[in-house]
């Protein structure tokens, strides 16, 4: 026989969820592919197998747990032997709830999608799962004037006039391009 609505909702799994959604995103959206890395990389290995109707909030409180930890392989080169780059561990920790804001939106997305088209019949379980706060703020950090000097000569003199008149006014790539003469 025909299975009820209750009865296929309680078969729906996460893996059939990321599935449909990015089915349905490689059509409307134009950030499939980024959906697509974030929901194979942090959605689907926690919850694999896992039926949408039986998560609960507190699923997505050791999920979190868990994302917090991961590196997934290939999305970033590493820097070289001899790298001079560091990163204050402070600010390291805001870039990794920020990134993790960004998979949270696609999370939701994701599983919201289900919830809309009548896959599941509550999205009680994800619905209070919420993005870090002040993890997305701009990060200031200014060059000293001996990094400003470096950073001059390391450029090509036509671009030099470009990064100088961005050091002095403090005016963005796309707000230097849209000068004009008669803006002075």
């Amino acid at each position: 026989g025909e299975l009820s609505e209750v009865q296929r909702s309680r078969q729906y799994t996460v893996g059939q969820a990321v599935e449909d959604y990015l089915a349905w995103a490689k059509l409307h959206t134009k950030s499939a592919r980024d959906a697509e890395w974030k929901l194979r990389a942090y959605l689907t290995p926690f919850f694999e197998g896992s039926e949408v109707a039986s998560l609960r909030p507190v699923d997505f409180d050791r999920w979190l747990t868990w994302a917090e930890k991961q590196r997934p392989m290939g999305r970033r080169k590493k820097a070289g032997r001899g790298s001079s780059v560091s990163v204050d561990p402070a600010d390291q920790k805001r870039r990794r709830k920020a990134t993790l804001n960004r998979i949270i939106n696609v999370v939701k997305a994701c599983l919201n999608k289900a919830y809309r088209d009548g896959r599941v019949a509550s999205d009680e379980g994800w619905r209070n799962l919420r993005r870090f706060k002040g993890a997305d703020s701009a990060r200031v950090q200014w060059l000293t004037v001996a990094e400003c000097g470096r950073l001059l000569n390391a450029c090509q003199p036509d671009f030099r006039r470009v990064v100088e008149t961005a050091l002095l006014t403090g005016a963005r790539w796309g707000e230097l391009r849209a000068l004009r003469v008669g803006d002075f």
